[in-house]
């Protein structure tokens, strides 16, 4: 590895600042090391150690008790923790360093340093410069139906239209924008959700972060077999404003991909049917409709001055 190198290390989301130890400092460390390894300092919650970076593209283990030796020796003369960087290592071999107490780094998945006092995964930053759909449903189901609030991960499972981990990375979303609270059961250690904010607060604290659902939009001379009333369509029935001509269905990926064939969209926006695919499944409201808050999040955009003022007033009388 060349002197000018740049390295770019992260621990636990956090980038870590490395300074390569100088010659004056290399004196103690036998030259074996010093041509298998460039050897940086850095500091981790307030733990100061070693990072020994291999030379080669890839540090190969031949054993873990060549390591344990090799970090005792190397420890001792530094007078700091060694750790070891791989770019890969198979899961055996992970915990087999565990088992030896060897510290490590692995990329920027696993870390096994002393002052973390276990191995585990480390978890990305969380994203939230984009909502995930199945964030964006969980905050217009409590804004429209109540129903989500204080309950644990298993329970959002039986009754929302998404499996466990769409769920737990959901949640991960939420409660990084400080729109939830996670609570973990004393006893289960069962995670619980607990939103911050509710109605009209909630709707304020979120919306900057909420986008249309809507995907794709298609045409088709063929009445689509499946979906809600969506769009202008949709609009009519929650307010004053008169039905468009062409009648738009919402419609989730996967029931366009069981349909697809029979649609025989068409790029001709003339055609008597739209049909908007959309990110997730409307909000169950009672009826044979699309949920007023995706309505509104659909057709906010729209240039109509009358689609404008009735989107408003239908939003009003939410609250």
């Amino acid at each position: 590895m060349t002197e000018n190198k740049n390295i770019n290390l992260v621990i636990s989301g956090i980038p870590v600042e490395l300074r390569r130890l100088s010659r004056n400092e290399m004196k103690s460390v036998y030259i074996g090391a010093q041509i298998r390894y460039d050897f940086y300092q850095f500091s981790f919650k307030t733990a100061e150690m070693v990072l020994l970076w291999p030379r080669s593209p890839k540090l190969v283990v031949t054993s873990a008790l060549s390591l344990v030796k090799e970090s005792e020796i190397l420890s001792r003369s530094l007078e700091k923790p060694c750790v070891f960087y791989f770019d890969t290592l198979d899961y055996n071999r992970r915990i087999r360093l565990v088992e030896k107490n060897v510290f490590f780094i692995v990329g920027n998945e696993y870390a096994y340093l002393p002052m973390l006092m276990s191995y585990k995964k480390i978890k990305q930053p969380v994203d939230t410069s984009t909502l995930q759909p199945c964030a964006q449903y969980m905050i217009l189901r409590q804004l429209e139906s109540s129903d989500i609030n204080n309950l644990t991960l298993s329970e959002l499972e039986k009754i929302l239209p998404f499996g466990y981990v769409t769920i737990t990375r959901a949640v991960r979303q939420l409660h990084a924008l400080k729109l939830i609270a996670v609570i973990a059961d004393r006893d289960t250690k069962e995670k619980q959700i607990r939103f911050n904010l509710l109605g009209r607060e909630l709707w304020q604290a979120s919306e900057k972060h909420l986008a249309s659902p809507i995907k794709k939009v298609l045409f088709s001379d063929v009445e689509p077999p499946l979906g809600l009333p969506a769009g202008i369509e949709a609009l009519s029935h929650y307010s004053a404003l008169n039905p468009d001509w062409q009648h738009t269905v919402a419609i989730t990926k996967e029931q366009y991909t069981s349909v697809r064939e029979a649609l025989n969209t068409n790029p001709d926006k003339a055609s008597p049917y739209r049909i908007e695919v959309w990110a997730y499944p409307p909000i169950p409201s009672g009826k044979n409709i699309v949920d007023k808050l995706s309505l509104y999040l659909s057709l906010k955009n729209d240039p109509d001055p009358r689609v404008e003022k009735e989107l408003e007033i239908m939003i009003n009388r939410l609250w």
